[in-house]
């Protein structure tokens, strides 16, 4: 093919040649890579797209199971926090009777046992008739074969308190009656 330069030297020759050009474009090897790079981007992107797509499908119905659990969790705490409120309540009240019976039994058994004691104090006074004291008896550790028939029921009704769970200490000028209370 002839260049321009050919054309010019031999316009002489055949003025009936025609010219063709051929445009040729210059490329560098970055241009290249930049299209290479681009296309590579483009494919990247559109598996990373499909794959989101995918997750998000996933991710989606797994929202879905997870919120229908986290409802039902909730409706359970909510009537379990009631439950608790209303068992807080009855406890409250159990130990409000409790404490009342536990009063009420006691005040009346310390107030029978009372009475016991007086009864029991003014009996071993007559038995005693003011002559000797108190420990007198107390003390000489006899027994109610040894004293005789002038003690009668009064030391049998101390054997009978004893026997009965009660603890009946004697000190010098007094007897006390108490409740054993076993745990």
């Amino acid at each position: 093919m002839a260049t321009w330069e050919d054309l010019d030297l031999s316009s002489s020759k055949d003025e009936d040649e025609k010219a063709y050009l051929c445009w040729m474009a210059d490329t560098t090897s970055e241009d290249e890579d930049d299209q290479d790079v681009k296309f590579n981007n483009l494919v990247y992107l559109q598996i990373a797209y499909q794959e989101l797509l995918s997750n998000s499908s996933t991710f989606s119905l797994r929202y879905k199971e997870l919120k229908i659990k986290f409802s039902k969790l909730s409706k359970d705490f909510e009537s379990l926090e009631k439950e608790n409120s209303i068992l807080k309540k009855e406890n409250e009240k159990l130990k409000e009777e409790q404490t009342n019976d536990l009063s009420k039994v006691n005040t009346y058994e310390i107030t029978e046992l009372q009475k016991e004691v007086i009864d029991l104090r003014q009996s071993l006074a007559k038995f005693l008739n003011g002559r000797e004291p108190l420990s007198w008896y107390l003390d000489s550790r006899c027994s109610h074969h040894m004293i005789g028939k002038e003690l009668k029921h009064n030391l049998l009704s101390i054997n009978q308190l004893c026997d009965n769970g009660y603890d009946v200490p004697f000190n010098k000028g007094e007897c006390i009656v108490r409740v054993i209370m076993i745990l």
